[in-house]
């Protein structure tokens, strides 16, 4: 059963203009707030901010909270203006819009007294609300993880790639979120969903992937990400990049050694390495580190005579296999020819000895072989690297599905992060030059480690400084959280603690009303829970029940993602008898924490899921904590249609 805020204040408009009999012709402007919210109606300006008189009252809007003033063309009509305040508009009053009749038995109205706060207007088209909405998400979940609340940029994130699955910044910047939470899978997953757009994948994805890939044991994979956007941009020396490509490859299993990609990205390694020691006279480098070309020329001479020996040694032990696979294959021979009739050839127990020797002399050639290795000086490379913290002048508000950038009413959106960390060494751009020749490779493929050798010297090119990048214009930035909430008293709200902790403003939005400011009255670590009053204001509330002893529940929530336009929804499901860590199962994924959990029409518990939370196993607080934290209830009303007394909660930790 879905509930729409629409088509109540749609109802409630028709009425009001049957009653009336005409409409108004006033001008109807609209202020676009930061938040994406949208309000309209007859605008004046006033000291610090804006007046709007809209259908429902009148609203105030401070100056810092508006993005834009659409002003109309013509009366009724509104289209995009500028955002520079004219001079204060005709103020006509608009006719009222009735509310909806309350039913005999339920309890007031939510919205009966005070001044309405601002709620988002629909956009045109569902096609157009979609598009605005992940905008304003995208733009939130960015502020936030440049504030750093990776949790609440995960939450935002993960809603716009609800409506836009393939949005490569969505996508590109989940990913980095679950890394931060250590969640290695979905971090992949998203990152690989990111890197199938038809766009170049960006530095930053392109090393938080092979990372992830490099923790999920899958180092050829990242080894192949790097080299293929090194070699896409070769004209810009990349170290940092280098020293991630060279520890995919320390990683690799001894099977990927013996492959034609490994040998690839061997050549690729050195031809690259070159062309960055070439930068830097007098310098080589040594694994991820940088020595004097003294001191690597000493390594590598005696590393190339250990390397002739072995090479030697290498040839000596390819004879000897294939002299036991002789010795093995006339053994089978002769072990076949007697199985049936007797001396007809050697006997088997003839060729054991020969079959013995040249097996123990392929091991003792294998042994010696592997002590020689072992003697080789190479460098010791880190086993993991330091993930890369989004670049601001990658970030665009782009959808991996058109590949074109939007532009949004809701103020800048440049997300402005900082790197981590510096890379090793600034880039260093250098011109094309001709390529080293490759080392001859053995007749057979060996496990080897990364290559020591001396790579050959190219003519040195001359660095050219790279131009400093203008920093983006600084903007102040909130970090957005939602949750569902439900009223247990007239004035009282009951939500997730998660969603209200540190905030500067919650509001509380009911499906048949404006949203209305709320205050914290208290929270608990324990259960999770936050108790919130309603400033001035009451509404509908849910009944709680006695006791719960297990079977078919309902939750209601907002499921669907929508910030203009929200919906509540009743989510059928079952539950097993509380106990202290309890869960309980649905039908569809509630979305936001703090949705009620009702049995009989009464609340039984409270949901508290992540959007990480597979539905069958959901998180809740039982009804017997959930009374303990609310302690004395009101009179227990009789409300038919409990939508009306569940809410969005909305809050803002300004940084």
């Amino acid at each position: 059963m879905k509930v729409s805020i629409r088509y109540r204040l749609m109802l409630a408009a028709g009425v009001a203009l049957a009653c009336i009999g005409t409409s108004s012709t006033a001008r109807a402007d609209s202020l676009v707030l930061r938040d994406g919210r949208e309000i309209t109606g007859e605008i004046e300006r006033i000291d610090g901010g804006y007046r709007v008189k809209t259908a429902t009252g009148v609203v105030q809007v401070a100056r810092s909270d508006v993005a834009e003033w659409k002003r109309s063309a013509a009366p009724g009509v509104t289209t995009p203006g500028t955002t520079t305040p004219p001079s204060t508009p005709a103020a006509t009053p608009a006719p009222a819009i009735p509310k909806p009749a309350t039913p005999a038995g339920t309890a007031p109205s939510p919205a009966v007294s005070g001044a309405p706060v601002p709620r988002p207007g629909p956009a045109t088209n569902p096609a157009d609300r979609n598009r605005r909405t992940v905008e304003v998400l995208v733009s939130q979940g960015v502020d936030a993880l440049a504030l750093g609340d990776v949790k609440a940029a995960r939450d935002l994130l993960v809603d716009a790639i609800q409506l836009d699955p393939r949005h490569r910044l969505a996508l590109e910047s989940v990913g980095y979120c679950y890394l931060k939470l250590d969640d290695i899978p979905r971090a992949t997953r998203s990152m690989e969903a990111a890197v199938a757009g038809s766009t170049p994948q960006s530095r930053a994805l392109t090393m938080n992937l092979a990372y992830a890939l490099l923790r999920g044991r899958n180092p050829m994979r990242g080894a192949k990400m790097i080299k293929d956007y090194l070699a896409a941009n070769s004209t810009v020396m990349d170290e940092e990049a280098l020293n991630a490509f060279a520890i995919c490859l320390g990683q690799s299993s001894d099977e990927s050694r013996v492959s034609r990609f490994w040998t690839e990205c061997v050549t690729f390694y050195d031809q690259y390495n070159a062309k960055l020691e070439a930068t830097k006279p007098g310098q080589k480098r040594w694994g991820v580190d940088w020595v004097s070309a003294s001191e690597r020329a000493s390594t590598d001479s005696k590393n190339k005579a250990i390397q002739s020996r072995m090479d030697t040694k290498w040839r000596e032990l390819q004879t000897a296999i294939g002299d036991f696979n002789k010795a093995k294959k006339a053994y089978a021979d002769a072990y076949s020819a007697n199985r049936f009739r007797k001396n007809s050839g050697p006997s088997p127990a003839s060729l054991e000895p020969q079959v013995k020797s040249t097996k123990d002399r392929a091991d003792r050639l294998q042994s010696e072989y592997n002590e020689l290795s072992a003697t080789l000086i190479r460098p010791t490379l880190p086993k993991l690297f330091d993930p890369v913290q989004l670049d601001p002048a990658g970030l665009t508000l782009a959808s991996a599905g058109t590949g074109t950038g939007v532009s949004s009413g809701v103020g800048s959106m440049s997300p402005g992060l900082k790197p981590e960390a510096a890379p090793v060494t600034p880039p260093v751009v250098v011109q094309p030059q001709p390529q080293p020749q490759p080392q001859p490779q053995p007749s057979q493929p060996k496990p080897v480690d990364p290559p020591v050798a001396v790579a050959p010297q190219p003519a040195v090119p001359q660095p050219v400084t790279p131009t400093p990048t203008p920093q983006p214009e600084t903007r102040k930035r909130a970090i957005f959280t939602s949750a569902c909430g439900f009223a247990v008293g007239p004035d009282l709200i009951v939500t997730s603690a998660a969603s209200v902790e540190g905030t500067t403003r919650v509001t509380v939005q009911p499906v048949d009303a404006n949203p209305m400011d709320a205050e914290v009255v208290r929270t608990d670590p324990a259960t999770g829970l936050a108790l919130l009053r309603l400033k001035g204001r009451t509404m509908a509330y849910l009944p709680v029940g006695d006791n719960f002893a297990g079977g078919a529940v309902q939750c209601v929530s907002f499921p669907t993602v929508s910030i203009f336009d929200p919906t509540c929804e009743v989510i059928g499901g079952s539950a097993v008898p509380p106990k202290d860590d309890w869960s309980i199962r649905l039908n569809k994924h509630p979305r936001l924490a703090g949705a009620p959990i009702l049995a009989g029409g009464k609340v039984i518990g409270v949901e508290l899921a992540s959007r990480d939370n597979d539905a069958t196993t959901l998180p809740s607080v039982n009804l017997g904590k959930l009374k303990a934290f609310i302690g004395a209830l009101p009179p227990s009303p009789t409300v038919a249609d409990p939508t009306i007394a569940v809410v969005l909660v909305s809050g803002v930790r300004e940084k």
